[in-house]
């Protein structure tokens, strides 16, 4: 990580996906949405305001991107031995969802949104 603007930055070197694919799904508005889980190589706690450090549990952490709207939001879920967090949702500054959308783009979301443009009309 980097910090730009007093913020924490991730950098492509910080992360990965997680089964090397997005996802995509339409979300209850019945708009399309493509999702990925990332594998992460950076203090969660100090990014993301978490406190996995102090309780010894995780992180799963998504980025979404709605290409119809362009809007891309990052969130996560905290994992512990006694308490599960629900959505988390947190910033994203300009170089993250960039590079975000490259990785996306590297990863096949184009193909998902043909597939899924597809679906829609003939389901």
């Amino acid at each position: 990580m980097i910090e730009i603007d007093g913020k924490w930055a991730i950098t492509r070197e910080d992360i990965d996906l997680e089964n090397n694919e997005p996802q995509a799904d339409f979300d209850e508005n019945g708009m399309l949405e493509v999702s990925a889980c990332l594998k992460t190589w950076f203090d969660v706690d100090a990014r993301l305001g978490s406190d996995t450090g102090e309780t010894g549990g995780y992180v799963n952490l998504y980025v979404a991107f709605i290409p119809s709207t362009g809007h891309m939001r990052m969130f996560y879920y905290q994992h512990d031995d006694d308490r599960y967090s629900g959505e988390r949702e947190t910033y994203l500054l300009d170089s993250e969802k960039a590079m975000f959308l490259t990785l996306l783009r590297e990863s096949g979301m184009d193909r998902l949104i043909k597939e899924a443009g597809k679906d829609k009309t003939n389901g």
